[in-house]
């Protein structure tokens, strides 16, 4: 595999359930990063839920 063929980290994809987007909030908020990087973790977190949702959506769609 070549290079430009690797996906870009998303650290959307290793979150999978929202305790996890609860634990990358918390882990955000006390690692002494300043208010850009806070502001940052919550788009992230946000992007997570709105993909975990989808998943749960179409999980229950398919039953």
């Amino acid at each position: 595999m070549k290079m430009s063929e690797l996906k870009k980290f998303d650290p959307v994809d290793y979150m999978q359930s929202h305790e996890d987007i609860e634990l990358f909030l918390e882990m955000a908020m006390t690692n002494g990063g300043g208010v850009e990087h806070i502001k940052q973790a919550f788009l992230v977190a946000e992007k997570a839920r709105a993909k975990l949702d989808k998943e749960n959506n179409e999980i229950s769609l398919n039953v």
